[in-house]
C-alpha cells in the first residue's frame, strides 16, 4: 500500500488515570507497553525500532506535551 511510517501511541508512563495521553513522567516508559516476561523495556523498544526500519519504515512517537497527568511533578 505505500505505507513508509508507522505511528503508534505515547509510551510515557501514564498518570492516575491510566490514559495513554494523561503522561505523568516523560521520561519513563509505562511498563503496560511491553511483555512483562520479556526483556527490559527499553530494550523491547530498541528491537521494535529495529524491526521497523528493517522493514524499510519510520515510526513516529505521539509525544502529547499538553496533557500532563494532575498526579505528575510537574504540576507542582
Amino acid at each position: 500500500m505505500g505505507f513508509n511510517w508507522l505511528v503508534i501511541n505515547p509510551i510515557q508512563q501514564s498518570g492516575f488515570s491510566g490514559s495513554l495521553y494523561s503522561i505523568k513522567d516523560y521520561y519513563a516508559i509505562d511498563a503496560r507497553m511491553f511483555d512483562p516476561a520479556g526483556e527490559k523495556p527499553e530494550d523491547q523498544l530498541r528491537a521494535m525500532v529495529a524491526a521497523v526500519h528493517g522493514a524499510g519504515m519510520r515510526l513516529m512517537l505521539d509525544l502529547v506535551i499538553n496533557h500532563t497527568a494532575f498526579d505528575s511533578p510537574l504540576v507542582r
